[in-house]
């Protein structure tokens, strides 16, 4: 059933998402992404993708603000915000919002295509680091198995 299945990843997991989110949003709809970028030749999902990114202000190897060349990829990553905007525009969003969280910033697409959100979660203290449990949670302020969970759950509710 195309409408329950999401992708989701860390670092070259969150890169693979994106991917299969741009290319392939007609099985992958729902997108959870942590400290990866879009890369690859083009991101231009043909439907609306939902889309979680979450990233650390202190991420070393894919950083935040992007990087022109790097060990892991010559050519290097765009800003996560880039990266997410993309997917807002192809969305349709219409505008945005940020707010302060205790622990970073948030930023959502609004007025996006199917209801669809589109949104980027920047953990201050946060480097290259998957964040989960409950010490996880003390220290970055979320633990992404539950975010997780419930960002898909949210998605699938809204496209019925």
């Amino acid at each position: 059933m195309p409408g329950r299945i999401a992708v989701t990843g860390f670092s070259n997991g969150a890169l693979m998402s994106y991917r299969l989110a741009c290319e392939r949003p007609d099985l992958f709809h729902v997108a959870v992404v942590v400290a990866g970028d879009v890369v690859g030749p083009r991101c231009n999902p043909a439907q609306p993708v939902a889309l979680l990114h979450v990233h650390g202000a202190r991420d070393g190897l894919i950083p935040l603000s992007g990087i022109a060349s790097s060990s892991l990829d010559p050519a290097g990553f765009p800003p996560a915000a880039a990266s997410v905007e993309q997917i807002a525009v192809t969305d349709g969003c219409t505008g945005a919002a940020t707010g302060a969280l205790e622990y970073g910033t948030d930023w959502t697409a609004t007025g996006c295509a199917a209801d669809d959100t589109v949104e980027l979660i920047t953990l201050t203290a946060l480097g290259h680091h998957y964040p989960a449990g409950a010490a996880d949670r003390t220290r970055y302020g979320l633990d992404m198995s539950t975010l997780t969970w419930s960002f898909v759950r949210a998605a699938w509710t809204a496209t019925g």
